[in-house]
């Protein structure tokens, strides 16, 4: 099931290490990054770029103030909105 979630974001605009971070903060609910990492199956090397990337996108959260900071998923059905509005757009 989660390779069909991937395959979705990808068609949204989410490269592959996007979109395997997001579903496995979906899934955690609240990780660190390396745990985002061993779930996702996505290099320790990229992980911190890849949270960020999604962080940027408005995807995903940082709490703030902990250490190791968590991360965690922004809900689909707000976080996807403006990007699937973007998609209709286009093919309009």
């Amino acid at each position: 099931m989660v390779w069909k979630a991937v395959k979705a974001l990808k068609m949204l605009g989410l490269t592959e290490y996007e979109a395997k971070a997001y579903t496995a903060l979906l899934e955690l609910g609240e990780a660190e990054a390396a745990e985002v990492s061993r779930k996702a199956g996505i290099p320790r090397t990229r992980i911190y770029d890849v949270l960020s990337k999604l962080e940027s996108q408005g995807l995903i959260q940082g709490v703030r103030g902990s250490r190791p900071v968590l991360y965690m998923a922004v809900p689909p059905a707000r976080a996807l909105i403006p990007r699937k509005e973007a998609v209709v757009k286009e093919v309009e």
